[in-house]
């Protein structure tokens, strides 16, 4: 049974003799040094040399279980035209596409790169006529083994060797630059009992039959796929410089005009014909550019929700942006730290860490809140002049402040070790490093100066 990631992969279009699959499992993550990513990025110019030496020519996919959902590959563009083109006139688009790709696929570590033209030999139905070979001697069974012998081969002896247990098979068969032309048949005879040797085009004819050609669709509409997989390297610049790449004149040579483009998709016109065809970006790019979208709605209604309760409680909408200020704090400790990640481990600013700033909305305000509150309570309660309440707000709440953001981010350090959800704990703790120093140093400032107006937060009720 094949599981969910490599059935969304097309795995059901891996099927015959051309196409082999295999599945490595690794040991534990305890008991290795190296991950995943790094074992895959070592391992497969070693593979693709192998594969070089005994099958020239033969391509190499090295596919990894997705941490997230899954794509058909890391990698994709979608090629496609308006409902005038030929499948043929879309395949011969790609293969252009496919073309002027190549140094931006070396240059950004794009790796096992390919399409989804399929390349078909030339079929053949041998029909044999049973009454010609009755009359000549020769049995359909003769025929039949005969040529199960030259294209299949069959087994003749064993062959034995000291580092192998079990024997290994001798075929005899024909060669392989003679089984890729219909030219062996002019040669193949076949021996009555009479030791006649008659003709295979005494007792067959050979009848050349259509290839069968898929047409792949994407919502109804046929594509073709150009699809690979990353080195060492983000998704994320390949598809910024592909877009690049497809909104130069230069790389369409004068022939097509750009017609359309956004972050997803580029549209350009055959200047000859006036055909129009697309080239979409998927793969993890558009998973990426769908995530952050929705993350990012999320992040400003949670933003615009919580500032409308900071403005219903304390009656003010200065007040409650400035209490809102905290948030901003978090930012200049969330990206510096991104920054340093990225040059010294690689790790990225993922969706998760997305996730992360949204729960630091709510975190970091907490400490405005904390800080505020206090004020109101020196100024209505003990009835200490504002500007001293502040300056006084300040410096007694930064130890709690300190305190609870540590905790905070002693709790997040718990997941800093998984390889998903570690973006998440990255984005907390560095908002909260930034934000727990800066709310109670720089905030009291912005407070009083929003504060003085807010004449209606000190009434007594």
């Amino acid at each position: 049974m094949p599981e969910f990631s490599n059935v969304f992969r097309r795995s059901m279009t891996r099927v015959g003799e051309k196409y082999i699959s295999l599945k490595l499992a690794l040991i534990d993550k305890s008991q290795r040094s190296v991950s995943s990513e790094e074992f895959v990025i070592a391992v497969r110019p070693k593979i693709q040399q192998f594969i070089d030496e005994v099958a020239p020519g033969a391509s190499l996919r090295l596919l990894e279980e997705p941490p997230g959902p899954p794509t058909q590959a890391t990698f994709q563009l979608k090629a496609s035209a308006d409902s005038h083109a030929s499948y043929t006139d879309i395949e011969q688009f790609a293969q252009l596409v496919f073309a002027k790709m190549q140094p931006m696929f070396i240059q950004q570590e794009v790796v096992d790169v390919d399409t989804s033209i399929s390349s078909y030999k030339q079929n053949y139905i041998v029909k044999f006529d049973h009454k010609r070979a009755t009359n000549l001697g020769i049995s359909s069974e003769n025929v039949a083994h005969t040529l199960y012998a030259l294209f299949s081969g069959i087994p003749t002896t064993m062959y034995h060797t000291e580092t192998n247990k079990e024997g290994v098979n001798i075929y005899l068969t024909a060669k392989k630059s003679q089984k890729d032309t219909a030219k062996i048949f002019d040669d193949l005879v076949f021996q009555n009992a009479q030791g006649y040797l008659i003709p295979f085009s005494e007792v067959a004819t050979l009848i050349a039959t259509e290839n069968e050609h898929p047409i792949y669709s994407d919502t109804k509409i046929p594509v073709v796929y150009i699809y690979g997989e990353m080195g060492d390297n983000s998704i994320i610049y390949p598809s910024i410089m592909t877009l690049r790449l497809l909104l130069s004149y230069d790389f369409w040579e004068n022939k097509y005009d750009i017609v359309s483009r956004n972050p997803y998709k580029v549209t350009v016109q055959d200047k000859l014909t006036g055909q129009q065809y697309s080239v979409e970006i998927a793969g993890e790019w558009e998973l990426t550019l769908d995530t952050f979208r929705d993350l990012g709605i999320a992040m400003m209604i949670a933003f615009l929700a919580i500032y409308l309760l900071m403005v219903a409680q304390f009656k003010s909408f200065g007040t409650g942006g400035v209490v809102m200020l905290a948030f901003l704090f978090g930012f200049f400790g969330v990206f510096p730290l991104f920054t340093l990640l990225y040059l010294f481990t690689n790790e990225y600013f993922s969706a998760t860490s997305m996730i992360g700033v949204i729960a630091l909305a709510g975190i970091v305000v907490g400490n405005s809140i904390l800080l505020l509150e206090y004020i109101v309570i020196l100024v209505k309660k003990e009835k200490v002049p504002l500007k001293d309440a502040v300056i006084q707000a300040g410096w007694v709440r930064m130890k709690p402040i300190v305190i609870t953001s540590l905790t905070t981010i002693f709790g997040a350090m718990t997941i800093l070790g998984d390889p998903v959800w570690s973006g998440l704990a990255y984005a907390i703790i560095g908002g909260l490093l930034s934000s727990s120093i800066l709310t109670p140093m720089i905030l009291p400032l912005f407070l009083y100066g929003s504060l003085k107006d807010n004449k209606e937060l000190f009434e007594e009720k």
